[in-house]
């Protein structure tokens, strides 16, 4: 992680998720960043760290089991439990939000107890 000053003021910081995937994000003053920063690392050593996206569980679900579908490698019984449990339980509890809203507790409480008011 670093937090670098930009030609333009500002501060970027610039650090690897859990998947080592490099993710950037700029504000306007160092505090800001070192704040953001700090989170970010406590997010990432907890693989709790979740990219921004406007993607919604429904989405994300749904790409998945259809990625599942495009490998031709699984059998028929098994996709179609995999899109009972997608379309059963996942969409019910949380299909409508967006991924970048939920955090370790959200996902698990929802999961067991459906959607919270």
């Amino acid at each position: 992680m670093a937090i670098n000053k930009t030609e333009a003021g500002t501060f970027a910081v610039d650090f690897r998720d859990q998947f080592k995937k490099r993710h950037q994000k700029t504000f306007d003053t160092h505090r800001e960043a070192a704040a953001y920063e700090k989170e970010v690392l406590a997010q990432v050593e907890r693989r709790e760290f979740i990219q921004a996206s406007n993607d919604t569980v429904k989405e994300i679900a749904e790409k998945w089991h259809q990625r599942k579908l495009d490998a031709g490698t699984y059998k028929r019984a098994s996709l179609e439990q995999w899109k009972n449990h997608v379309n059963g339980f996942i969409v019910v509890a949380l299909g409508s939000l967006k991924v970048s809203q939920l955090d370790g507790r959200d996902r698990t409480r929802r999961g067991r107890n459906g959607p919270k008011e």
